[in-house]
């Protein structure tokens, strides 16, 4: 498969020095159980018709070949089936190639089947307490310095290349407050934030922000997805408007509290994530504002 996998992607963290990737030997022992509950078996046919079977693990596995350029992924000793070098080559190689092995098999597995399994590791993980997420089956820590590179940059990048670059003032204010530490107002911005892609994005004007997603939704938004993942979508685009309600001040009623630093975090990195993602589908489809 033609993917850039984890360590293709993080070539120059996957070996660094005291780079900490957390991945106990439970969650690749976990992790690896949930593989096995999702392995498929296809019927193939040689030339001269004979019959034999493929299973996802031995396609991840060539997939691995590939990209190594290794005809053998463990040399100490011989395999009598692929699955079972695969196993422990997942159980003793760098984290970076356990998560290439699960991008892999994700890649290798059909739409519903693929978020199930998703699904099912990520809750692992967080049982777990590990700071990765798999989003649309690529792997992202969850802390400062990688939502930086992955996500605020891109965005910013995003911004100023395209129509959208009004935006930036109002995504980079949320950070500025994060960073000042007004927190309440961190995430009243962040959720301005994302009404202001929205209404460039839909045309739409004075709007609120279900209106501006319902909008995006009526038109087109994310139609290649099952009506399951689209409806998940759509309460995550809320959710930040959702906290702003709660901790931004009107929406406290008469129990009045601080916004802790945690929470605003949280709605900053989601804008920039939701940013990140509603400007990568803009650029895909080619939209032009004001046409939704």
């Amino acid at each position: 498969m033609t993917i850039r996998v984890f360590s293709s992607r993080y070539r120059s963290l996957v070996y660094e020095k005291g780079q900490s990737f957390g991945i106990t030997n439970k969650i690749r022992k976990r992790a690896w159980k949930i593989l096995e509950d999702y392995c498929q078996h296809d019927d193939e046919w040689t030339e001269t018709n004979n019959h034999y079977w493929v299973s996802t693990f031995d396609r991840v596995y060539k997939d691995i070949q590939k990209q190594t350029g290794d005809d053998q992924l463990i040399t100490k000793k011989r395999y009598s089936r692929h699955s079972e070098e695969l196993k422990d080559y997942f159980h003793e190689s760098y984290p970076g190639r356990v998560f290439d092995v699960i991008e892999f098999f994700i890649d290798r597995l059909s739409g519903d089947y693929a978020l199930k399994i998703q699904s099912e590791l990520n809750f692992m993980l967080r049982d777990e307490q590990s700071h990765w997420i798999l989003v649309e089956g690529r792997f992202y820590k969850l802390d400062a310095q990688w939502i930086e590179t992955d996500v605020f940059c891109p965005v910013e990048e995003k911004l100023k290349a395209t129509v959208f670059e009004g935006v930036l003032s109002e995504f980079r204010k949320s950070r500025e407050k994060l960073a000042a530490g007004d927190y309440k107002e961190a995430v009243t911005n962040a959720s301005h934030s994302i009404e202001s892609l929205l209404a460039s994005i839909t045309g739409k004007k004075d709007s609120e922000l279900n209106k501006y997603i319902d909008s995006l939704f009526l038109n087109g938004f994310c139609d290649e997805l099952p009506d399951a993942p689209r409806k998940a979508i759509k309460s995550t685009l809320n959710n930040v408007a959702i906290l702003r309600h709660k901790f931004g001040g009107h929406g406290q009623g008469k129990d009045h509290f601080d916004c802790p630093e945690s929470v605003a975090k949280f709605a900053v990195r989601m804008m920039g994530v939701t940013s990140l993602f509603l400007i990568e589908w803009y650029l895909h489809n080619q939209t032009t504002p004001n046409t939704l």
